[in-house]
């Protein structure tokens, strides 16, 4: 008697797009082995568009049986095809499919999560990840789970949830670099400078050559006024990796703070503007001795020094006072005379200077809202940039960057790793 074509055959493959996933059997038929055995070798010729079009036959094609399941290999192989194709989108679509037919599978969950973070669907990958450690038992969650989930937390700027996530890892995973890596960013961003330090030394216990972590700690401390502490680490990263920029900061750290002072001193005694000393004393990084000179909480009512102010406002990480101080430049007097060098009956001259103060408050105050990740105002303050004279074209081009970024909420990122954040230095 001949032998059905239906018998089935146990077929153990493992999900190739998983990281660290366990083995496990499904029963397919004589026909749909050969298949995914000609699926997988074709992919490991890298012939993705070919096993894409093998596969066809069990994903249902255009003539999609609803009523039958595919094989979760099928629908395993066909998201990395696709993946190693570059087309992210349908990638989505089968694992998007695959969790609905396997919900129980890790692996899909885990890889959705990865192509929407591939995608910019940081909110999308949070719930996936969620829904991968709701669908398994706690001991099966592997590490990495929590790590990623973290990660896309860190993208929406949920920095003490992403902190809550990393908490939850067992010591020995939660110790490595990597694991501390994120944990630092993410106190970065929450201006937790005393908890950001703290978790960059850990960093250094087991990783004391680490120049960029030397670096960081050097930035944090600056933000704390921290001078003598922010030297010795900006020191250390300069032995382990020399670079000419940061060698300029420790410049400013070293000894040309006090002759800056000594400078001051003289300067005060002869009567000099304290628009001009508040300036030296900023050229030394003391930004709040700087503030105090221009009148401290009585500000000076001029737009030099409104200016002024609110730049260091910025750089202490005061930015809410920074865009209120400097929304009050255009509309305060100019000291023409006193702050340019420059005569004061050149009407053109002193036009053209009113206007560049005022391009140079809007400019950081749009830059400022940006970073907050407030587009819509920040839009608003480059409309503004836009009506002074020649900053038509630059104030157009930021506004309609900002529109885009309302109207856009995905782009394409790297897979899930450490990215830099943008970290502000605070010098001048």
């Amino acid at each position: 008697m001949k032998m059905r074509t239906g018998i089935l055959f146990s077929l153990v493959l493992l999900f190739l797009l998983s990281s660290g996933s366990v083995a496990v059997a499904e029963l397919v038929s004589r026909h749909t082995y050969s298949i995914l055995q000609k699926a997988y070798t074709l992919m490991q010729e890298e012939k993705y568009t070919e096993s894409l079009a093998a596969l066809q036959l069990l994903l249902g094609g255009k003539n999609k049986n609803t009523k039958k399941k595919p094989s979760s290999y099928a629908l395993s192989y066909a998201a990395l095809c696709y993946g190693y194709l570059d087309k992210g989108e349908e990638a989505l679509k089968i694992l998007q499919r695959a969790v609905v037919l396997y919900p129980e599978k890790q692996n899909f969950w885990y890889n959705l999560g990865i192509f929407q973070m591939q995608a910019g669907d940081y909110q999308g990958a949070v719930e996936t990840y969620r829904n991968l450690i709701m669908y398994s038992a706690e001991q099966d969650v592997q590490d990495v789970v929590h790590y990623n989930l973290a990660f896309a937390l860190y993208n929406l700027a949920q920095y003490g949830e992403a902190i809550e996530v990393l908490d939850t890892i067992p010591a020995k995973v939660h110790s490595s670099r990597q694991w501390l890596e994120l944990k630092l960013y993410c106190h970065i961003g929450l201006e937790h400078w005393q908890a950001a330090e703290q978790v960059g030394l850990e960093i250094l216990a087991f990783a004391p050559d680490a120049a960029n972590i030397w670096t960081l700690l050097g930035q944090i401390c600056a933000n704390q006024q921290k001078v003598s502490r922010a030297t010795a680490y900006l020191e250390i990263s300069s032995i382990l990796a020399p670079d000419k920029s940061r060698e300029d900061f420790l410049d400013r750290l070293y000894g040309v703070q006090s002759a800056w002072n000594e400078l001051v001193r003289h300067q005060r005694a002869a009567g000099e503007s304290g628009y001009m000393l508040a300036r030296w004393l900023a050229y030394s990084c003391q930004y709040q001795q700087a503030i105090d000179e221009l009148g401290g909480n009585v500000p000076r009512q001029d737009m030099e020094s409104a200016l002024f102010r609110g730049q260091m406002l910025f750089v202490l990480g005061m930015k809410k006072q920074a865009i209120a101080e400097l929304s009050r430049v255009e509309g305060l007097p100019l000291l023409f005379k006193e702050h340019s060098g420059m005569s004061g009956e050149d009407k053109k001259a002193k036009r053209q200077y009113r206007d560049r103060l005022s391009a140079r408050a809007l400019l950081l105050s749009g830059q400022i809202l940006w970073l907050e990740q407030r587009w819509e105002e920040a839009r608003d303050i480059f409309k503004k940039l836009e009506l002074l004279p020649g900053q038509e074209e630059f104030g157009k081009s930021l506004a309609r960057c900002m529109q885009s970024l309302l109207l856009e909420k995905q782009s394409v990122v790297q897979l899930p790793g450490i990215l830099d954040p943008p970290l502000i230095l605070n010098g001048l």
